[in-house]
């Protein structure tokens, strides 16, 4: 997913889509399924997904994309990928 990039408007989009994961039956984070967002890297590095277990860039399920990746399209903002869920 690629939600919103002002403000926080893309958190509203991953609790969301959060919502379609399954929960697991022990009452773990994560039950069944995956879910990768293209976020800013605002938030991570402003401290938004700490609730989600990614607190830095060396957690296991953020990604740094290259600068200026959608320059192309208007999007000139640091940006990458969280993974969310079970491979």
């Amino acid at each position: 997913m690629n939600p919103p990039f002002n403000g926080q408007h893309w958190r509203k989009h991953l609790d969301h889509a959060r919502k379609f994961l399954k929960p697991h039956p022990e009452g773990r984070r994560w039950g069944g399924g995956t879910l990768v967002c293209i976020l800013p890297a605002s938030a991570l590095y402003d401290g938004h997904l700490s609730d989600l277990g990614l607190s830095s860039a060396r957690d296991s399920g953020w990604h740094d994309l290259p600068v200026a990746s959608f320059s192309e399209s208007g999007t000139n903002i640091p940006t990458g990928f969280a993974i969310l869920g079970s491979a």
